[in-house]
């Protein structure tokens, strides 16, 4: 017999092909957008100054309208590292709540299966999270550590904490 038994979504043939490849080319970029951040000063000036679309892509939210100069004001200052930091750490606690809400509080998570055949906010919510994850861990792993080099010589970087000696 080949009947498929009936679930409670019913026998629907879904395919992911294109949400994938799209998915990859986002983490291709929001990858090259770390390599831009990690190795700031080793690239031409040429694309320091073009790095706003690689600033979004890679969630540096604060740095992608001014590119350049914003990477640097931002590690002069500690109150702007601090402040990136807690923007992403309440972002990354958001996403976190708001997954334990969908899945565990048996009423919303009810009613977003009952409404998923018209719009599939679960659907939608995870590949949220999948592009969110690697951008908000880097902002809170890059200002959480607080370790910044410049090889320019009149850049100031700030003291996030005192040197145990």
């Amino acid at each position: 017999m080949t009947d498929i038994p009936e679930n409670r979504f019913g026998n629907v043939w879904v395919s992911l092909f294109w949400e994938e490849k799209i998915v990859l080319i986002i983490r291709y970029a929001q990858f090259y957008g770390f390599l831009l951040l990690v190795f700031f000063e080793t690239w031409p000036d040429k694309y320091q100054q073009m790095s706003g679309f690689i600033f979004l892509i890679s969630g540096q939210w604060n740095l992608m309208l001014q590119g350049q100069d914003a990477w640097y004001s931002m590690i002069e200052s500690y109150t702007h590292i601090l402040a990136t930091f807690i923007f992403n750490y309440f972002i990354f606690i958001g996403l976190i709540v708001s997954g334990f809400m969908i899945f565990y509080w048996k009423w919303l998570n009810y009613k977003l299966i009952l409404y998923a055949r018209k719009f599939n906010f679960l659907k939608l919510w995870m590949w949220t999270v999948e592009i969110l994850w690697f951008p908000t861990l880097l902002n809170i792993v890059n200002t959480g550590v607080c370790n910044f080099e410049s090889e320019r010589l009149i850049i100031n970087i700030a003291t996030c904490y005192e040197n145990q000696t």
